[in-house]
């Protein structure tokens, strides 16, 4: 590539859609979509040469993506089928030399709580640090794992799922064997079945081991007791904007109750908390699941790509940071807008 087409995709972004011509997702009604022709103008304004297309249009054949800035969502289909055909083309494209913003590692971690905690443990951030969590890919290990362990109280949670599906409490003993077995089961008949057989064939198996049904990943929190609520916070570059969540009646788990509530009145220190928790990564947005308990933070929860805007687009005001502290901001935000600007400020301060 020369110096002048090198120059030109400096400038140059490419917004990538799925299947269903849709990127991230919105508030306003079930399913709702960005709006794609707002979201270029707003990156036209901002002096972005502009380009859309689906995953399949990707020619990796001819073209050179060299330099080439790549915004992209996720997917939470079944099984994670589609979502595995855009990890493909996303190593593709960095293949190829483009620029993902965010890098790849973080849209690996969403829906992905196996891979949410390594990025945790793999960071040298302390902050970042409670509460910590044990993983597993299938059930046979982690029974090895509890083995002579000392019970506390602990959260299973599936590696996939959302708004607290697949979230329970471990707490009686039989807990502990009847909810991380029942979860994982990843069972199929077909298998099950050579299973059955090929023990018999010693000839043409003779080290056979069965296979585990039960593989569906999942981790192991600590649990943090009696918290009536956690916090949902926001970060589009210097912007912050928080929700505060409730837990239901009897229930431990505050995403997905429906208790939530515009607050400025938020516990001291918790905005510089989730400042440092943003730092802690090069990205340009991130959700954040933060609960407070006697001055403490935790950091439940945290996603990167296509997480849920409704703390931003419902919020009547955010906060941001200044060299004389937090202020806040009482305005009606349009989310494509501070999308894109959440970008060209994320990208005018890294490269």
């Amino acid at each position: 590539m020369n110096s002048q087409q090198m120059q030109k995709n400096r400038h140059h972004i490419l917004i990538l859609i799925d299947y269903r011509n849709q990127f991230w997702l919105k508030a306003n009604y079930k399913e709702a979509n960005f709006d794609i022709s707002l979201l270029k103008s707003e990156f036209v304004k901002l002096g972005w040469n502009v380009e859309v297309m689906n995953f399949n249009q990707i020619d990796f054949k001819n073209k050179n993506y060299q330099g080439t800035y790549i915004i992209y969502q996720s997917s939470e289909d079944p099984n994670h089928f589609y979502k595995s055909y855009i990890e493909d083309c996303l190593l593709g494209l960095k293949l190829k030399g483009a620029i993902l913003i965010p890098e790849f590692q973080y849209f690996r971690a969403h829906d992905n709580k196996v891979f949410m905690e390594i990025l945790r443990d793999v960071n040298d951030s302390i902050v970042l640090k409670n509460p910590t969590s044990e993983y597993f890919g299938c059930y046979q290990d982690y029974k090895k794992a509890m083995i002579n362990k000392n019970l506390k109280a602990k959260v299973f949670k599936l590696s996939a799922g959302a708004q607290s599906k697949n979230v329970f409490l471990l707490k009686a003993k039989n807990d502990f064997i009847r909810i991380p077995k029942k979860l994982s089961r990843s069972f199929s008949f077909y298998y099950w079945f050579v299973d059955q057989i090929k023990p018999y064939l010693k000839k043409q198996y003779p080290c056979y081991r069965k296979k585990s049904h039960h593989r569906r990943k999942f981790i192991i929190q600590n649990f943090v007791s009696n918290l009536d609520g956690d916090y949902k916070i926001l970060v589009y570059g210097s912007d912050y904007y928080v929700l505060s969540r409730k837990v239901r009646p009897k229930d431990f788990r505050a995403s997905g109750s429906g208790l939530f509530k515009y607050t400025k009145e938020i516990p001291d220190g918790i905005l510089n908390y989730a400042r440092k928790c943003f730092n802690a990564f090069d990205v340009p947005f991130m959700g954040l699941d933060i609960a407070e308990k006697d001055g403490k933070f935790y950091l439940i929860e945290f996603q990167f790509v296509h997480f849920g805007n409704y703390t931003l687009e419902k919020s009547p005001f955010h906060f941001f940071y200044t060299e004389e502290g937090w202020k806040i901001q009482e305005s009606e935000v349009i989310l494509e807008k501070e999308f894109a600007n959440t970008i060209n400020e994320f990208v005018q301060n890294k490269f």
